[in-house]
């Protein structure tokens, strides 16, 4: 058993794939090289700041805990695939839900390489929810507190102008 599982874990490391984090799962390689840690918060672990991504195309090539991470490879449009998906679970009210694709091997013995991901725009994220097929990043304009409440929308408009009172 013990010579099997370092045959798989070898040709994961030699494939480019990495190897799963203490509590993880195998990870696709991600051929542009740029990853994102996006920690999922949760109720009595300890909190984490969210963090910043920068415009471009996302997908998830792995999950690690403690803390329940995800790891976004940047990485390119391909036709026949959605530029963008809303949605999903897993966020606070004021977040902007949205989704990458999961490029996660199957297996130890199976290397997989990112090749294509939905865009994401550049602000600060935390994660949502995870799927086999789509794992959830919750978008915030502006950066939120360390437990992903909101930190308040963006100001659209021009703020009301108190009356002032004249004197008579």
């Amino acid at each position: 058993m013990v010579p099997a599982l370092l045959t798989a874990s070898f040709a994961l490391i030699a494939s480019g794939g990495g190897a799963a984090q203490a509590g993880g799962v195998p990870s696709a390689t991600c051929p542009s090289g740029t990853r994102v840690n996006i920690t999922i918060p949760e109720a009595g672990a300890p909190v984490h700041p969210a963090v910043h991504v920068d415009t471009g195309f996302y997908a998830l090539s792995g999950f690690f805990w403690p803390p329940s991470t995800l790891i976004a490879c940047r990485t390119s449009f391909k036709a026949g695939h959605p530029v963008v998906r809303p949605g999903g679970t897993g966020c606070h009210q004021g977040a902007l839900p949205l989704q990458i694709p999961s490029e996660l091997p199957t297996d130890l013995s199976t290397a997989v390489a990112v090749d294509w991901g939905t865009f994401l725009p550049g602000g600060w994220y935390f994660g949502g929810s995870r799927g086999p097929d789509w794992a959830t990043v919750c978008w915030y304009a502006r950066q939120p507190a360390n437990d992903g409440t909101p930190a308040g929308a963006p100001t659209t408009g021009t703020p009301a102008i108190a009356a002032a009172s004249v004197p008579s």
